[in-house]
C-alpha cells in the first residue's frame, strides 16, 4: 500500500489508520483493517464514514455512523509553519476563482486564505470520497457565498458544512456533507 513512501510518511500513515480503527472501535464497530479505494481513500465499514489526516508528524482521524443528515465526513490537518511559504505560488492548482479567497474570510480571518481554501478543499473530498468515481480536481470545488458554505463540484450545488479551527501551528478542517 505504502511501499514507496518515506519513513516519516510511512509512519503517520500507520498511525492515522490506528486512530481510525480505534474511532471505529469507539463506536462499536468490529476492529479490522481498512481498504484503500482507487483514489488511495479509506474505505470505511458499511454503515459508517470517516476521515483521515496527517502532515507534519500529526495525526487525526474521526469516524461515525452514517446518520440519516450526513452522507459523509472529512478532516484535514496542515502544519501551518510547514506550508504557507509556498501557498500563494501554488494557489492556482487549487482556486477555482479568486472569490474563494474573500469568501472563507468569514471561516475565519486569522488563518491565511489560500491555505484555508487548500485544506477546506481538501476535507470536501474527503466527505465526498464514498461518492466519487473520478479523479477531482480541486478547482473543481468553488467555494462561494457568504457564509463560504456554498459547495459547487462540477457546477452541481453540494451541501455541505464547513469549519476551520488553528490549534497551535495546526489548521484542522471539518467538511460535514449532508443529504
Amino acid at each position: 500500500m505504502i511501499g514507496r513512501a518515506v519513513s516519516r510518511r510511512k509512519d503517520e500513515f500507520s498511525t492515522g489508520r490506528h486512530l481510525a480503527r480505534a474511532a471505529l472501535s469507539r463506536l462499536g464497530c468490529p476492529v479490522t483493517a481498512l481498504g484503500m479505494g482507487k483514489f488511495r481513500q479509506p474505505l470505511w465499514p458499511e454503515g459508517t464514514t470517516g476521515s483521515i489526516s496527517h502532515d507534519g508528524g500529526y495525526c487525526i482521524a474521526a469516524a461515525q455512523h452514517i446518520k440519516s443528515g450526513v452522507a459523509g465526513i472529512g478532516l484535514d490537518l496542515i502544519d501551518i509553519p510547514g506550508r504557507t511559504s509556498r501557498m500563494a505560488e501554488i494557489a492556482p492548482l487549487f482556486l477555482a476563482d479568486e472569490k474563494e479567497l474573500a469568501a472563507v474570510n468569514v471561516i475565519s480571518s486569522l488563518i491565511m486564505p489560500e491555505l484555508l481554501v487548500f485544506s477546506l478543499k481538501e476535507a470536501i473530498l474527503k466527505a465526498m470520497a464514498g461518492q466519487l468515481d473520478r479523479f477531482i480536481d480541486l478547482r473543481e470545488i468553488q467555494l462561494h457565498g457568504q457564509t463560504a458554505t456554498k459547495v459547487r463540484l462540477a457546477g452541481e450545488l453540494v451541501p455541505m458544512r464547513l469549519s476551520a479551527e488553528q490549534i497551535g501551528p495546526i489548521l484542522v478542517t471539518l467538511a460535514i456533507r449532508l443529504r
